[in-house]
């Protein structure tokens, strides 16, 4: 019976008695890791889209139908003369002297960068169609 307990080995045991195999096992493991840090995709600036945006209107000292009526449903009617934009998918919200227009573009649509531009200066263009007292878009 006794011979049988010095027979077996706990796992502590054995890699102490076999530390060669766990020294290439770990060193195997340190390369691995090693040639993976430096094989990783380093991309710092991933390349992403921006397909929503919000517009927002200031306009001080009036009420939220004011609002509405004022600047938010004038400023909706100009974003959806642009075809990039997805009608369903923009949603408005007018508050006391605030009002928030959340736009979403069509997926299609190829040069993001240039609609965004484009439609940045055609909003602040459309500003001097709204009432004098609008602060900011």
């Amino acid at each position: 019976m006794e011979e049988n307990k010095e027979n077996k080995m706990s796992l502590q045991e054995w890699s102490m008695h076999y530390r060669q195999i766990i020294i290439l096992l770990v060193s195997c493991l340190v390369a691995l890791g090693i040639y993976g840090l430096a094989n990783i995709n380093k991309n710092e600036f991933p390349d992403f889209t921006i397909r929503q945006g919000i517009v927002v209107a200031v306009y001080p000292g009036v009420t939220a139908q004011e609002m509405e009526e004022q600047v938010t449903k004038p400023l909706e009617k100009y974003i959806f003369t642009y075809r990039e934009v997805k009608k369903e998918e923009t949603i408005s919200y007018s508050k006391e002297g605030l009002s928030i227009i959340q736009v979403e573009l069509n997926d299609e649509l190829t040069d993001k960068d240039g609609f965004w531009s484009k439609f940045k200066h055609g909003v602040q263009g459309f500003k001097s169609q709204l009432p004098d007292g609008v602060l900011a878009i």
